[in-house]
């Protein structure tokens, strides 16, 4: 009886020990060599819009906890004129997130729109589109990056050491005498 509870919390710790935890991940829509984040300075002025989009590998994950869109952005100071932008729309609808103001000159992070609904599936490669608006005045576009916390997908090793706990458990009930 005592082997037959020793295997069965083996079995809990292998499983415990191979239960995939929460990973982010970070995307950028401009990158440089190795995919590392590298801003740009695209001018828009009103009512000038410009398309963007973020690849993304969704064979990385099996279930997404949340998936955030942020654009950063920066004004360019030498005018009066008050500045504003806005995301007119995500894979072609629009959000509704309202105008932001930019203002001052350094990189800023506007935004946290929830797309986590909007990605596709696990091993899908179509990157998620949308469209950046000038609404008054002129800014600069820099970058957007695409936040994703999820589910990793388990590794084969780990589900080998799952069904190989479960084996001895199973032997274990086996073997036990009448």
């Amino acid at each position: 009886m005592k082997k037959n509870i020793g295997a069965l919390f083996l079995t809990a710790a292998v499983a415990y020990a191979g239960a995939a935890s929460a990973d982010t991940i970070v995307y950028y829509a401009e990158t440089g060599a190795g995919g590392i984040r590298q801003d740009v300075d695209v001018t828009l002025t009103s009512p000038t819009t410009r398309n963007i989009s973020i690849a993304y590998d969704s064979s990385l994950w099996a279930s997404i906890t949340s998936a955030t869109l942020t654009v950063l952005l920066g004004g360019d100071r030498l005018d009066v004129q008050r500045e504003f932008a806005d995301v007119a729309t995500i894979e072609g609808v629009d959000p509704f997130v309202g105008n932001v103001e930019i203002d001052g000159t350094a990189t800023q992070a506007f935004w946290a729109i929830d797309v986590a609904d909007k990605l596709l599936a696990p091993d899908h490669f179509t990157p998620l589109m949308f469209t950046l608006k000038a609404v008054s005045g002129d800014f600069d576009y820099r970058n957007a990056r695409l936040t994703v916390n999820f589910t990793p997908v388990p590794e084969p090793a780990t589900t080998a050491l799952l069904g190989s706990g479960l084996l001895v458990a199973g032997l274990a009930l086996r073997r036990r005498p009448s």
